[in-house]
Formats: C-alpha cells, structure tokens, sequence
C-alpha cells in the first residue's frame, strides 16, 4: 500500500485535482446519468481520465512495493 504519508499524498492530490476541474454541474450531470442507467457524459468522462492521468505520472515517481516472499 505505502506508507501513511505517500497514501495522504495521494487523497491530497487526488482531491486537489477534482477540486480545480469537477463543477456542481458535473457532478450533478454525474448523478443524473447514474441515476437514469445511461452513460457518463464524454465531458465528465474526459475530465475522470485526465485526473487519472495527473495521479499516475505523480505517483509513479514512487518506489515500488517490495515483493512479499511465497
């Protein structure tokens, strides 16, 4: 998993990120398709990988988790 402060790095970041670029309108847009059965809007779903995006390249400058032994 990591250690407590690479995994609070990565809410934080996760948050900032939907912060700068998630709308009240998306998220209700969000609601409205999930609630209705439909797809994600293209919008909403561009802004969703966008943010996964920015987390991979900023996380995958950690470490890797040491393999456990079998």
């Amino acid at each position: 998993m990591g250690s407590e402060s690479e995994v609070k790095a990565f809410c934080e970041c996760k948050a900032l990120n939907l912060a700068e670029n998630w709308t009240q309108e998306d998220e209700l847009n969000w609601w409205r398709a999930s609630a209705s059965k439909e797809k994600i809007p293209v919008d909403l779903h561009n802004k969703i990988k966008q943010g996964q995006v920015a987390w991979v390249k900023h996380f995958s400058k950690l470490p890797r988790v040491p393999a456990r032994s079998k």
